[in-house]
């Protein structure tokens, strides 16, 4: 049983458009020159130069020559602004090298390490300044690495703790002194939710 299969070839197909994606999309060809504008004929042969065709349309002839006060406040304001911000960078930075060693700063504690009734900052005072970091101490020892200013904020009032207060042989994480510092057990908070309560 054999059967004859046909295979038949085509011939590669070549479409041309006539229409070009343009008039496609808006139904007519591009409207491009002088010739597709509502001008009637008669003017072209007059017509010379690009100010004669303004006048031809009624647009008001522009004066290069002439200053624009509203782009010279404009410059004026800019200018006044950008010294505005200079001046508040400056500010900004210039905030941090009032702080001395001795002085005294808190430190915010994660909501992770902390308990329901812990404090939400530790109390603490820079030991050391390099390269605009601070080393803290703490009542429990000293905080190990360096904080930058943002990490911490400048406790009000008088210093409350001192230098020679702080035990420095010990480093310790802020997580330790947490839980060392804490009045309750920090988040180690015992819960009973069953029934018959608890029962040791």
């Amino acid at each position: 049983m054999s059967s004859s299969l046909t295979t038949k070839t085509l011939a590669p197909t070549t479409c041309s458009l006539t229409h070009s994606p343009y008039s496609v999309l808006f139904g007519h060809q591009p409207k491009i020159g002088l010739l597709t504008t509502a001008l009637s004929s008669s003017i072209f042969d007059v017509i010379k130069t690009e100010e004669e065709l303004q006048d031809q349309l009624g647009l008001p002839a522009v004066n290069l020559n002439a200053i624009d006060q509203g782009e010279i406040n404009d410059d004026i304001e800019e200018e006044e602004l950008i010294n505005d911000n200079d001046h508040i960078i400056d500010d900004q930075g210039n905030s941090h090298l009032d702080s001395d060693v001795g002085d005294n700063f808190l430190v915010p504690v994660p909501n992770v390490d902390r308990g329901p009734t812990d404090g939400r900052n530790i109390l603490a005072v820079i030991m050391e300044i390099k390269h605009d970091k601070y080393k803290l101490g703490i009542q429990n020892g000293v905080l190990l690495g360096y904080c930058s200013y943002h990490q911490i904020s400048i406790a009000s009032g008088l210093p409350t703790l001192f230098v020679n207060n702080i035990i420095i042989d010990e480093q310790k994480s802020l997580r330790e002194i947490v839980r060392i510092q804490n009045v309750a057990s920090g988040q180690g908070v015992f819960k009973c939710d069953c029934k018959g309560g608890l029962k040791t």
